[in-house]
């Protein structure tokens, strides 16, 4: 019954994208933009009301997959196809800069099929705004339950970095546990959960908080077995191109990790000898574990989020900011301070938090300046614009 009335309600999400786009003359682009809004419901409900395990949640992706609901361009071409053709793709590229995002408001504006390539053709910037020639995913949204799932089983193995542009482009493959990145992730929220009911009143408001904090940043919400500490992914084999002094790059709400950096390589080794190996010796009980890795995740991310030099103010210890800016560190460090001193602030530990360059590639922090720079553009480009787009059109 229900694939009965999943493939009903798909077939006609289906014919809404070709009525809208042969018949009514919107773009590919927008046509596909409005099947998602149709589709996102049915979407949302299903998500509320089955957890991603559940067969019914899966029957209606599976169903879902086989709308041509991408926005996919190869070799200057533009075209739709479903979740379920894209994956069999070897790899894929997306793109994050501000020009990009506007060309894509652009294109959406054109009742006619116009690629990514052609538009930078037409305002001429084919030598400063170069595309990958393999398969680029176009117009997708992160937080878009389908669009998610097509990430899920893919993980980045190059990056580059173009900071003139800003800009960063990922290339995205087959997932290949460990190889590429390593993930602060031995635990799953149904662990988090149980340290919760585990865990005295008092404290467990403070787990509570950070397990919201920790959800609310998660990219992909809707998947349940994606680890909350995935925030962080620390590099192993991994291409970067044009990186700077900065020891890693944010994508997507990611903190991406530099390969090599010391930083990086100290991680590894403290989340596999210090933790995975004693929790598997049973040295160490398992909430014991995930409480010494959610007090590392909290420092890891009060490091990047704050300047280095804030620490150095004054006398007071480094390790002492830290825990007091940690809501979990704060209170753990009164009830068990040789555990967080034994574990986490050892003396190798102190002397990186000193001697790293706690610093991210961030689109973000440009968005103000790349706006104010877009719309300087659009307004001396404008007529440019329009006789490039009669002639596209023509």
């Amino acid at each position: 019954m229900l694939k009965a009335i999943y493939s009903i309600y798909c077939n006609h999400v289906k014919t809404e994208l070709y009525e809208l786009h042969q018949k009514r003359q919107f773009s590919l682009t927008w046509a596909i933009q409005e099947s998602k809004y149709l589709l996102a419901p049915l979407l949302i409900s299903s998500r509320n009301d089955f957890d991603s395990e559940s067969s019914d949640y899966k029957l209606f992706i599976k169903i879902a997959k086989q709308i041509p609901l991408l926005l996919v361009e190869k070799n200057g071409e533009r075209k739709a196809i479903s979740l379920e053709e894209f994956e069999i793709e070897k790899y894929f590229w997306t793109i994050d800069c501000q020009f990009f995002h506007f060309a894509e408001f652009l294109i959406r504006e054109a009742p006619n099929k116009i690629s990514l390539s052609q538009l930078i053709t037409s305002f001429h910037l084919e030598d400063k705004f170069e595309i990958p020639e393999e398969s680029i995913l176009c117009g997708f949204n992160e937080k878009n339950i389908l669009d998610q799932t097509l990430f899920i089983e893919r993980e980045i193995d190059k990056i580059k970095v173009l900071k003139n542009q800003r800009r960063i482009d990922c290339r995205w493959l087959k997932k290949e546990e460990g190889k590429r990145w390593y993930s602060m992730s031995l635990f799953s929220r149904s662990d988090l959960r149980k340290l919760l009911q585990d865990f005295q009143p008092f404290s467990s408001r403070r787990l509570a908080k950070l397990v919201e904090r920790l959800e609310y940043n998660s990219v992909f919400q809707s998947d349940l077995n994606v680890s909350l500490f995935d925030k962080f992914k620390i590099g192993k084999e991994v291409e970067i191109i044009g990186n700077g002094s900065e020891i890693a790059v944010n994508i997507f709400g990611y903190i991406y990790l530099y390969p090599n950096t010391d930083i990086a390589k100290y991680l590894i080794r403290w989340m596999e000898n210090e933790l995975e190996a004693k929790l598997k010796d049973q040295k160490l009980s398992k909430n014991k574990a995930l409480i010494l890795a959610l007090v590392m995740y909290e420092i890891i991310d009060e490091l990047f989020n704050r300047k280095k030099q804030e620490y150095f103010v004054g006398n007071e210890s480094i390790q002492n900011v830290l825990i007091e800016s940690t809501d979990l560190g704060s209170f753990l460090y009164k009830s068990d301070k040789d555990l967080i001193d034994q574990f986490i602030f050892n003396s190798e530990f102190n002397s990186l938090i000193k001697g790293t360059n706690w610093e991210v590639f961030d689109l973000s922090v440009y968005d103000r300046q790349t706006r104010q720079t877009l719309e300087s553009m659009y307004d001396e480009n404008i007529k440019l614009y329009n006789t490039s787009l009669r002639s596209l059109l023509s």
